[in-house]
């Protein structure tokens, strides 16, 4: 059975429009019983910034193949899944600071990637990364410079392919949870 990795980066679940769209999704494709399906809720998790000295140790130690032990369980579950999904909110053309962080705490050299003369090698077995989001205003995805990060960070991490769904417009809608119900009845399965 292949597995999701779920990454959460809503903070407020009852109100969250990105979060409803992502479990309408999970609910439309029976997630439960068609994959191996684990949760990271990122507001939970009380994520620093990498400090100079923490940046010391991480180039040091990954040079040495030693790895950050805190943030090591979650760079295993990246590169063993599958399909991670990630729902993040656009905020100021990008994702919420949380989810940088954690990128940024994860993503460790000669653990998740390698440089080489060709350009870079991923190590996760993952054959697709899925950004779910949702935009207050209506732009479009060309301009979610959250997704074009990510879509290349996983590349670097080994992930063969990508998706965004999307939803704009959620600020403009009499009732955003009606037409994201109406958006998730036109969804393919993208797993």
């Amino acid at each position: 059975m292949e597995k999701i990795l779920f990454i959460n980066s809503c903070y407020n679940y009852e109100k969250s429009r990105t979060l409803y769209l992502s479990n309408k999704i999970f609910e439309k494709f029976d997630i439960d019983s068609n994959f191996d399906f684990e949760e990271i809720k990122l507001k939970d998790m009380h994520l620093l910034p990498l400090s100079e000295e923490k940046l010391n140790i991480r180039f040091d130690k990954t040079n040495k193949h030693l790895f950050d032990m805190d943030m090591l369980t979650y760079s295993k579950k990246l590169l063993s899944a599958d399909i991670v999904v990630i729902a993040a909110p656009l905020y100021d053309y990008s994702y919420p600071s949380i989810l940088k962080l954690f990128i940024e705490n994860v993503s460790m050299p000669n653990l998740m990637y390698t440089y080489s003369k060709d350009g870079y090698e991923g190590f996760a077995r993952g054959r697709k990364f899925i950004y779910i989001t949702t935009r207050g205003a209506d732009l479009p995805d060309s301009e979610d410079f959250g997704y074009l990060n990510l879509d290349r960070m996983f590349k670097l991490f080994g992930f063969k392919e990508s998706q965004i769904i999307s939803f704009g417009g959620t600020d403009l809608c009499e009732d955003p949870y009606k037409e994201i119900d109406k958006l998730v009845g036109t969804i393919k399965n993208p797993f």
